[in-house]
């Protein structure tokens, strides 16, 4: 099983903090059960294909301009070798830039034609159904293709949906690299306590309520990451950011020193 053994408190945890309801929850995983229990688990295949390499994962805290800069101007470095993993609205930031994440984390509250875009450019999705995004996973789920795996926050789901753990689509991406067989994961524009972005906001109805539980949910996932980098001491976590995410338990390290050395 790829949950991790800790989730069920975490998750018991996450919804006293952020009042979240579970059944809502769970009213969210039986539509991804009914939508993808006739369909084949990609899972199989994707591990074939990215275990035992190194993840890049892409966040949207501002710090992440200068970072993609910064990862475009390796590419010698990592193309071929490393993988990308955007969480959501960093998919576009990537695609300005000349990049292609090879796979998308997402819960579809970003924006919408930059997901379709990449399920276009070959872009595997990962997508997160909980309580807050039931009309979503009606309304675009059926444009995204068929590259598409389905995640849940329900502890031990039934069928052909998953729990990595994670709980934000920046520390869930980390989780699913994790799950995928990823022996390194690099972490950019993940700068936890830089404050909310605006560029997380793409797409969203970013009002003060929002931003104020949007801070919240970056406590939650500083959490979820040091709670994997204690579990699973057999991935190296890699925070080579241009602002550090704060994390107690990862490695912080330079950009370039991180490919070099995870990468020969």
């Amino acid at each position: 099983m790829d949950e991790p053994p800790f989730w069920l408190d975490e998750y018991a945890w996450i919804r006293d903090f952020l009042g979240i309801g579970e059944s809502e929850d769970r009213r969210a995983l039986g539509i991804l059960q009914a939508l993808f229990d006739c369909k084949p688990c990609l899972l199989p295949s994707l591990r074939e294909r990215f275990s035992g390499r190194v993840a890049i994962v892409i966040g949207t805290s501002e710090s992440v301009l200068a970072d993609l800069e910064r990862l475009h101007e390796l590419r010698h470095l990592w193309e071929g070798k490393a993988y990308l993993v955007a969480a959501d609205t960093a998919t576009p930031l990537l695609f300005s830039r000349g990049m292609v994440p090879d796979i998308v984390v997402t819960d579809l509250d970003g924006p919408v034609e930059a997901l379709v875009e990449a399920s276009g450019a070959g872009s595997y999705i990962f997508v997160h159904g909980h309580g807050d995004n039931i009309r979503s996973l009606r309304e675009v789920l059926p444009l995204l293709g068929e590259r598409v795996e389905p995640t849940t926050q329900v502890p031990m789901p039934q069928g052909h949906v998953h729990n990595f753990g994670g709980f934000t689509d920046g520390d869930r991406a980390t989780y699913v690299s994790v799950a995928l067989g990823a022996r390194a994961v690099v972490l950019l524009g993940m700068c936890l306590r830089c404050g909310v972005s605006p560029l997380s906001a793409v797409g969203k109805a970013a009002d003060g309520n929002w931003t104020e539980r949007k801070k919240r949910k970056l406590m939650v996932a500083e959490r979820m990451l040091r709670r994997l980098a204690e579990w699973r001491r057999d991935v190296q976590l890699i925070d080579a950011g241009s602002m550090p995410s704060g994390v107690e338990g990862l490695l912080v390290e330079d950009l370039e020193e991180a490919l070099r050395r995870t990468l020969r």
